[in-house]
């Protein structure tokens, strides 16, 4: 609904401060909780190895979205 950009989605991942750590953008046909994939991979693992703990909103539950997480390392 509040979406201004047709087409288009951003999968962000911050960190506490609200710092950018990866940004993935992708059609927007393509699901949320697939979308976690593109953005939990093993580059921003290995990039990243100090981050423990991951926060989302509902639009990425499910086993797709824990899946792709635990593939990429341990969060």
């Amino acid at each position: 609904a509040g979406k201004k950009i047709k087409g288009v989605k951003y999968h962000v991942l911050v960190d506490t401060l609200g710092l950018l750590l990866s940004i993935v953008v992708h059609v927007a046909n393509l699901q949320d909780r697939d979308g976690a994939a593109l953005v939990l991979d093993r580059r921003t693992r290995a990039l990243f190895p100090f981050l423990g703990t991951i926060f989302a909103d509902a639009g990425y539950q499910g086993p797709r979205a824990a899946s792709a997480a635990r593939r990429s390392g341990r969060w």
